[in-house]
């Protein structure tokens, strides 16, 4: 279904739904007006990339593709957003990433920044969002960031928080040769927490495949009293532990080292 190389253009995935260039990023972008190549563009994303039954659950499978590269020294990243309040997800409702292509480092933060966890996931892991928690995602790697989700297909994604506090909690900037990249602090955060390392989990199977075969099990983005399923239990992390509810950040996390 996707193919793709270094400096690919990943034809095969066809029109985009919708693409963001520099300049779309100005307001979450760290070197504000230092755009460079303001019509660059930076990311692409396929609403309802493919269809299946999943659907009728009211889940929607998308893709986001983010090229490598930077815009005055931050690397490319989505814009970020946080998950409107539905009835049954007063807080906001969960997603589940996975990265097909590339390395992506996924930033998640509550309203205010108090709270952040960090996620570096390559091919084959997974990432989840959970309620309550805004979210954005960093190309950290060399080559394009493919990534795909799976969403309630009537959530709506609100981009306004981010806007005015010209971006996440953490600025993602380019490192060296070792560590790849590098975090500096948003100022517009005045009570901004340390970020905590979230591993993410690593799955055997692709998104697609499974919500194709089985899309029951995932119920867990349907409704907040739903179990979630023995793939992502056999992380080793309690419901609470992986939804970051029930007693902060992730337990046993660490945080990295900031500039």
């Amino acid at each position: 279904m996707v193919s793709g190389s270094a400096g690919g253009e990943f034809e095969q995935l066809g029109l985009p739904s919708w693409e963001r260039k520099a300049a779309d990023l100005l307001l979450v972008l760290r070197s504000g007006g230092a755009l460079g190549e303001p019509e660059r563009v930076v990311y692409r994303v396929w609403r309802g990339a493919e269809r299946g039954r999943w659907e009728e659950w009211g889940l929607r499978y998308d893709l986001t593709l983010i090229l490598a590269g930077e815009i005055g020294g931050e690397l490319n990243k989505t814009f970020g957003h946080y998950h409107a309040p539905l009835p049954l997800w007063p807080q906001g409702f969960p997603e589940l990433y996975q990265v097909l292509e590339g390395r992506g480092l996924f930033l998640l933060q509550r309203p205010g920044g108090r709270e952040v966890a960090l996620s570096l996931a390559g091919p084959g892991e997974a990432v989840f969002i959970p309620p309550g928690f805004g979210h954005l995602t960093v190309n950290v790697g060399p080559e394009p960031l493919l990534v795909s989700n799976l969403v309630l297909a009537e959530g709506e994604a609100l981009y306004e928080p981010f806007a005015r506090s010209r971006g996440g909690a953490w600025y993602v900037l380019k490192g060296d040769e070792l560590a790849g990249f590098r975090l500096r602090p948003n100022p517009s955060y005045s009570e901004l927490g340390l970020p905590r390392l979230r591993p993410p989990l690593y799955l055997s199977f692709r998104l697609l495949d499974r919500v194709r075969d089985c899309p029951e099990e995932f119920r867990f983005l349907l409704h907040p009293e739903a179990e979630l399923p023995f793939w992502m239990r056999g992380a080793g992390s309690e419901k609470g532990e992986v939804l970051l509810e029930k007693g902060g950040s992730a337990r046993g996390g660490t945080s990295p080292s900031v500039q």
